[in-house]
């Protein structure tokens, strides 16, 4: 495999992201490592098959309006509802790029696609946390609460119902509407859920959540029950419905929901309920994943969760009284106070600083990069902000290296591009003048006797050689385009096989080829001749009198084919196996140019493959050439390297 090559694959295969390559009608023709990860689809299961059926996509308009645009502007970017093999849905964060094949028509799609149910369940369950928090902050009483709730829990849940029954009259769920509610402690269902509730058995900071609904006059989705309690017994219950089971990790929400309404439901008669209250809630903020800080009105920092230590090096409790500029870089402190002093007059959620690069300070001084969001919060009168901060770090490394990949491919491209103008020009310049002295040399070698006509055909012998070494560094960097048809490997592979085999006879060496069973390949079967050729005479001119060679095609089991030419030679040094692909490096003294690998690399690059070498000394050499089996992607050249 060509160093760049594997070097992609290898990285691709490291990325946590699924990225995946499909051509226009959904049938994915490359599916990494990361895709098998988060959505468990081993790739030999994935490719082959259409994305969007695989994966149950949900687009946020219709498949057709979203490739269009791909289609015009090269890119797309969204959020898909998508389905793992268990059926888990996800939400990833999605990213198209228009492929091209080598004339620059649409060959194809590549995906890569970000799981994030994590942080949106994280962010909704925040945001929903927020929204009660805020509710029971400023409503005036339990009425206002139970008004404002099922309206708060069906926009930031996505609950389809919401409501909140009052045990103590006597409400009850109807038959089949509740399937039943269980103890997050895994306790067993009681055969009365709700009697269970009300004579408070298991309620001790406990929550509730329920199975499937049963009843087929009920829409399909799940239930939630979540017991508000007050003074140890359970005053209301608090049911919605939503089209998916939570996950596991909505149980702190719920209990932090239910004991804040339970809890508020009480403020009026217990001081210490709302101690309590103070506590989970700080508990809650030091399980989040981010950073979290919260801010009064004048700018002083009132809490700071564990995650602050962790990001910023500053310990629970030393930030509490600082100003929160502290947490800036110097540059910034000035500018910000008035802008804090800002948001504080017209308060409310958003993002901080869209489209502008923020950086937190570390406490050793160094700068973290940051995306933050505020949330204000009135609490008793007063205004406090709270401050999510995430660390962007790795997300700006991956940027980075995607900006210094993308330079070096335009170098590469830039100078290959010099490299074929200066070829041409070569080629125009020398060819003419050689074949003028070559005339010449015939003409004057007929007027002279041996030994000088002897010496005359020698010079004529290195001029046909320039002339051949003009001509392959003209293919090399100005390689004519393929003509690319689908059809048998195996023929041209067995052509090559059999020129090769006319040239070994001479030498007494055994040359086998042994065809595979393949699959229809997109390829151009005379450059393929060439670069098997090229890689059998190779291997010819190592291997000693009597020596063996063996040319096998085989189907790769990975959307590839390959043809694999094995000798029995000395093998490569490992000094020389670096530099193999070096343009006009060779080992084989005044016999080669060293431009034939290069140009097998090129070929094989052009067919969007590669080519791979293993080698060992004293027991011989096998390079392989890797192909894309029909419906892979055949991209523009790439550069290559000799041997």
């Amino acid at each position: 495999m060509g160093k760049d090559s594997q070097l992609a694959t290898e990285f691709l295969d490291m990325v946590a992201d699924a990225v995946f390559l499909r051509d226009l009608t959904g049938v994915i023709a490359y599916w990494n490592r990361g895709a098998e990860s988060v959505y468990g689809w081993a790739a030999g299961e994935a490719e082959g098959q259409c994305s969007h059926e695989l994966l149950h996509t949900e687009f946020p308009r219709s498949r057709a309006v979203v490739e269009d645009e791909v289609l015009e502007s090269g890119a797309w970017r969204g959020m898909l509802w998508q389905r793992r093999r268990d059926g888990t849905r996800i939400l990833v964060e999605s990213r198209w790029s228009l492929r091209r094949d080598a004339r620059g028509k649409p060959s194809g799609m590549l995906e890569i696609n970000t799981d994030i149910t994590a942080r949106h369940d994280a962010e909704v369950r925040q945001q929903l946390r927020l929204a009660v928090g805020e509710l029971l902050a400023t409503a005036p009483d339990w009425l206002a609460v139970e008004q404002a709730l099922p309206r708060i829990v069906g926009e930031k849940a996505g609950a389809t119902t919401a409501e909140l029954w009052d045990v103590s009259r006597g409400e009850e769920p109807a038959p089949g509407r509740l399937a039943w509610v269980a103890a997050a402690s895994g306790a067993p269902p009681a055969p009365s859920p709700v009697a269970a509730l009300r004579r408070g058995e298991g309620v001790a900071g406990r929550a509730w959540a329920s199975g499937q609904v049963e009843a087929a006059a009920e829409p399909p989705g799940t239930t939630l029950a979540l017991p508000v309690l007050a003074a140890g017994r359970v005053e209301r219950l608090f049911v919605w419905r939503v089209p998916e089971p939570p996950p596991p990790s909505w149980r702190p929400t719920l209990r932090d929901i239910g004991l804040q309404l339970g809890l508020f439901y009480q403020r009026a008669h217990s001081e210490e309920a709302l101690r309590q209250s103070e506590v989970r809630f700080r508990s809650l903020l030091d399980c989040a994943p981010d950073p979290i800080v919260i801010v009064d009105g004048g700018g002083a920092i009132v809490y700071g969760n564990r995650r602050v230590e962790e990001v910023l090096g500053y310990s629970v409790g030393e930030l509490d009284g600082q100003p929160i500029e502290l947490l800036l870089p110097e540059r910034f402190r000035g500018a910000h106070v008035a802008l804090r002093r800002g948001y504080t007059r017209a308060p409310k959620t958003r993002p901080m600083g869209a489209g502008l690069e923020l950086f937190a300070r570390h406490k050793g001084g160094a700068e973290v990069p940051v995306e933050i969001s505020l949330s204000p919060l009135q609490l008793g009168g007063s205004l406090l902000v709270t401050a999510v901060m995430r660390d962007i770090s790795d997300r700006r490394h991956a940027e980075a290296e995607a900006r210094r990949a993308h330079t070096l491919e335009l170098a590469r491209t830039e100078h290959l591009a010099t490299l074929g103008e200066v070829a041409a020009g070569l080629a125009h310049e020398i060819k003419n003048p050689l074949a003028g002295m070559a005339s010449a040399l015939e003409v004057l070698s007929s007027r002279f006797a041996e030994p000088e006509r002897a010496i005359m055909a020698e010079v004529r012998q290195q001029i046909t050689r320039i002339g051949g070494i003009v001509a392959d560094l003209l293919n090399y960097a100005r390689p004519r385009p393929p003509r690319f048809a689908l059809g048998d490997l195996n023929a041209a592979v067995r052509h090559a096989a059999e020129i090769a085999t006319r040239a070994a006879v001479p030498k007494h060496v055994h040359l086998e080829f042994a065809p595979g069973t393949l699959p229809p390949v997109v390829h151009d079967a005379e450059q393929v001749q060439r670069m098997v050729l090229n890689l059998a005479l190779n291997a010819l001119d190592a291997v000693a009198e009597y020596g063996q060679i063996a040319i096998v095609t085989e189907p790769g089991g990975d959307g590839h084919v390959r043809i694999r030419v094995r000798d029995n030679g000395p093998g490569i040094a490992a000094g020389d196996l670096q530099n193999i692909f070096r343009p006009f490096y060779t080992t084989k003294g005044g016999k080669g140019n060293g431009l034939g690998l290069p140009m097998c690399r090129r070929i094989a690059e052009l067919h969007g493959g590669s080519i791979e070498v293993t080698t060992q000394l004293g027991q011989g050499t096998t390079f392989s050439i890797v192909l894309p089996a029909a419906g892979g992607e055949v991209p523009a050249a790439a550069e290559g390297g000799s041997r």
